[in-house]
């Protein structure tokens, strides 16, 4: 009888020790920086510190970054009236993102949509971010890629 509690202690104590260390992200919080392409492959997204704790991702490439008059997209959804007039190429669309227990917590703008929504950052590999966005209880995800673009 005492073998088989020893035996099912060892179990307890070994898993205790091992599913903490498994459940530690690998990534830190710096990983998230760079360049990342969207899943439709039509934006790439510059991820960059901001400040000590924050991190934001700007526009920095489009497929198609001006209209068939040959001027810039503009920011015509957007809800501020004043902002409307602005280059979507370059607008901040990630704000205050913020990493904790693995993942980048924050709001990513859709110009496309014009409204803010939360937004949670997964890096899934050292390449592939996973960007799950929500909005009045209804959740998308898409995958990024990281990218190089050249300036």
């Amino acid at each position: 009888m005492n073998q088989l509690n020893y035996k099912q202690m060892k179990k307890v104590v070994f898993a205790t020790i091992l599913i903490p260390i498994l459940n530690t992200s690998v990534y830190s919080r710096n990983d998230i920086k760079g360049t990342w392409l969207t899943d439709n492959g039509q934006t790439v997204i510059e991820i960059y510190q901001e400040n000590s704790t924050q991190f934001v991702g700007e526009i920095v490439w489009m497929e198609q970054s001006i209209n068939e008059k040959g001027d810039p997209y503009i920011d015509k959804k957007n809800p501020d009236r004043s902002l409307r007039e602005r280059p979507i190429m370059g607008l901040k669309i990630l704000d205050n993102l913020v990493y904790q227990n693995g993942k980048w917590y924050g709001s990513l703008y859709s110009p496309r949509r014009g409204r803010t929504v939360d937004a949670v950052l997964t890096m899934e590999d050292n390449n592939t971010i996973m960007v799950e966005v929500s909005y009045r209880g209804i959740s998308r995800k898409q995958r990024w890629t990281r990218t190089v673009v050249s300036k």
